[in-house]
């Protein structure tokens, strides 16, 4: 059987349109940009990057003193980040080690006074005794 193809086409849901020309803007990254306190540095890099382009874009002067100071900023901030980031690390460190001798000095050194041997069931009835304290010879 043989296909009419004027009915077939006829079928068809066919729109032709004109795609849409890209922003005017050339960046997009930066409408999606929302203002938040970096934590790390990639945030950091994240933001600068954004908030140079946006400065960029605005003027095309030569460099001035605010872009200067900028950088200023942003290379203390980075500063900032690095420092937190080790001192946690050296906190969780110094804290590990606390527990390390807080451990360590309650750990029981009772002795058991014995002279002859002592039969296991012995051991464990003086072991579970109360501390007391050892007798001097």
């Amino acid at each position: 059987m043989p296909v009419d193809a004027e009915r077939v086409l006829s079928k068809l849901n066919i729109s032709l349109r004109t795609p849409t020309p890209p922003s005017s803007r050339p960046s997009s990254r930066s409408s999606q940009f929302t203002p938040k306190t970096p934590r790390t540095v990639i945030q950091l890099q994240k933001q600068a990057s954004i908030l140079k382009d946006l400065l960029k874009q605005r003027s095309n002067s030569p460099p001035s003193p605010s872009k200067t100071m900028l950088d200023q900023i942003i290379k203390g901030h980075y500063i900032a980040l690095h420092n937190t980031t080790l001192l946690a690390q050296e906190n969780a460190n110094l804290r590990a080690s606390n527990e390390k001798i807080v451990k360590k000095r309650t750990r029981s050194t009772k002795q058991i006074p014995c002279e002859e041997g002592l039969t296991t069931e012995e051991g464990l009835q003086l072991a579970q005794q109360p501390e007391q304290p050892a007798e001097e010879n």
